[in-house]
C-alpha cells in the first residue's frame, strides 16, 4: 500500500487501463486496472490525476505490471481542476515526474516536491500565478533527481561566472557553458542574463516569489531541456 499520483492512463482492451502511478514508497510503477473503464464506481475519481490516491497493488513474479487491487482518494484537488492555468501546470509538473523518474526506483525528494507544488496549485488563495509555482518546482525537481543546473560556473572547464555579466546556459549538458568553451554556439545554448540567472538560483534553492512573469518560461524551457538531456523525456 502506498501514497500515489496518476500519472498517465492508457486504455487497454475495452473495459481495462494500465495506469502509470508515481508512488511515495515504490518510486514509479505501471499497473493493470481491470474493469476500471467499464465501472466507474469501482476506483471512482481514484485514476483522476491531481488527486493524491492510496493504491494497493499485487506484485506478480515476471510480470512488468502490477495488478491494482484498490485505489482511493486521500487528498482531492478539486480547485486545480476548476481552473484551466492551475491543470496545465500541475498536468506539465506530473509529466515532468513520469519523465525523469526510473522505474520503481523511490524518489523520497521528488514525492515531497510535486505534493508540495500540487497543494499550492490547489489553494485558491495563493497569490503567486500557477507558472511561477510550476517554473520554481522544475528547478528544484531537476535537483532532486540529481540534474540540477550549474549557474555560477562553466561546466565543462569549471571557471567561475562574473556575477555580474550574461550567460549562456544548456540545460541539456547540466548548466552554464562560458565562450571559451563553446558557449553560444550550440542548438539549446540560451544567453540568460545575469539578473535572471540570480532569480532562477533562488527559486531553486526555494524562493518561488524570486520569480518574475518573464523568468517561467525560460525556466520551464530549462526544466524541458534538461529532462531530454538527461532522461530522454521528449514533450
Amino acid at each position: 500500500m502506498s501514497r500515489a499520483l496518476v500519472v498517465r492512463v492508457v486504455a487497454f482492451g475495452e473495459a481495462d487501463a494500465v495506469i502509470t502511478f508515481f508512488t511515495e514508497t515504490l518510486g514509479k510503477i505501471a499497473a493493470m486496472a481491470r474493469g476500471a473503464r467499464k465501472s466507474h464506481r469501482r476506483f471512482a475519481a481514484a485514476l483522476e490525476p491531481m488527486h493524491t490516491v492510496k493504491v494497493t497493488v499485487d506484485e506478480r513474479p515476471g510480470a512488468e505490471l502490477f495488478g491494482l487491487r484498490e485505489a482511493m482518494v486521500v487528498t482531492p484537488r478539486v480547485h486545480i481542476l476548476a481552473d484551466l492555468d492551475r491543470m496545465n501546470a500541475a498536468g506539465k509538473a506530473l509529466r515532468w515526474a513520469r519523465g525523469g523518474s526510473p522505474n520503481r526506483t523511490p524518489e523520497a525528494d521528488v514525492w515531497i516536491e510535486l505534493e508540495t507544488l500540487l497543494d499550492r496549485l490547489n489553494d485558491p488563495a495563493d497569490p503567486l500565478p500557477p507558472g511561477t509555482h510550476l517554473a520554481a518546482s522544475g528547478l528544484r525537481m531537476l535537483r532532486h533527481f540529481g540534474y540540477g543546473l550549474e549557474l555560477d560556473a562553466c561546466v565543462r572547464c569549471g571557471r567561475p561566472c562574473d556575477l555580474a555579466r550574461s550567460a549562456f546556459v544548456d540545460a541539456g549538458v547540466g548548466g552554464l557553458i562560458c565562450q571559451a568553451c563553446g558557449g553560444g554556439h550550440g542548438t539549446h545554448h540560451h544567453l540568460v542574463d545575469a539578473a535572471t540567472r540570480g532569480r532562477l538560483s533562488a527559486a531553486a534553492a526555494g524562493r518561488d516569489a524570486a520569480l518574475v512573469r518573464e523568468d517561467t518560461t525560460v525556466a520551464q524551457k530549462l526544466v524541458d531541456e534538461a529532462l531530454a538531456g538527461h532522461a530522454g523525456v521528449d514533450e
